[in-house]
């Protein structure tokens, strides 16, 4: 399934009441004008204590910069899609899998101006179970670097095999909380195939920096 990506015309004092967010299913966030996370809904809260993820908790991330949380491959593609959100909506589709499920979400930014900046919906279009879908490798030595480093793809969430660097695998044990030593960079296929016509830097720049 290639990259989801659409664009439509920003409404005309565009903002969404508080009370809908709060009720939302969807994982929303506000930012500032300078990106700035200014609001979590309880949703965030929530898919981040079922995901292991409490450092991502609302109260510790909020006045935090959301580009300091993007993995520096993706940091130029996010930076066009907050530059191209000012005067548009911008949708597209993301893997977000966990070790046992297949996740696709839906990323809305919506440019708002009460109070003024962007509000991101992560919305879940697709959850099914992993098994079948990709066949399951186990860990082992020949996806840790020898600085102990193991790369995974930003977008596929693959691992890097160190003896073959063009294979990567699908290794749920390297998405466990448990496993620290976790660098990320991005596949081959992913690279070209989703991020290609919005990344500027070369595959091998890319995939150097990350398995350092």
């Amino acid at each position: 399934m290639k990259y989801s990506f659409s664009t439509c015309s920003k409404p005309s004092g565009g903002s969404i009441p508080l009370s809908t967010l709060e009720a939302s299913q969807d994982v929303c966030c506000h930012l500032d004008a300078e990106l700035r996370i200014t609001y979590c809904n309880p949703a965030w809260d929530r898919f981040a204590l079922a995901n292991s993820g409490g450092f991502a908790l609302s109260h510790r991330v909020v006045g935090s910069m959301i580009m300091d949380f993007v993995p520096s491959e993706l940091t130029e593609f996010y930076s066009a899609m907050f530059a191209d959100a000012r005067d548009a909506v911008i949708a597209f589709d993301y893997e977000c899998s966990s070790p046992d499920l297949y996740r696709r979400f839906q990323m809305q930014i919506l440019p708002v101006e009460q109070p003024t900046g962007y509000m991101v919906i992560n919305s879940l279009r697709i959850e099914e179970k992993m098994e079948g879908r990709r066949p399951a490798f186990t860990l082992c030595p020949e996806y840790v670097s020898d600085a102990g480093i193991v790369t995974v793809c930003s977008h596929c969430r693959r691992s890097r095999r160190v003896d073959a660097p063009d294979q990567w695998d699908w290794v749920p044990a390297n998405l466990k909380p448990s496993q620290l030593n976790v660098s990320h960079g991005l596949c081959p296929t992913c690279h070209a195939y989703f991020y290609g016509q919005w990344l500027s830097k070369s595959l091998d720049k890319s995939l150097g920096s990350s398995a350092a």
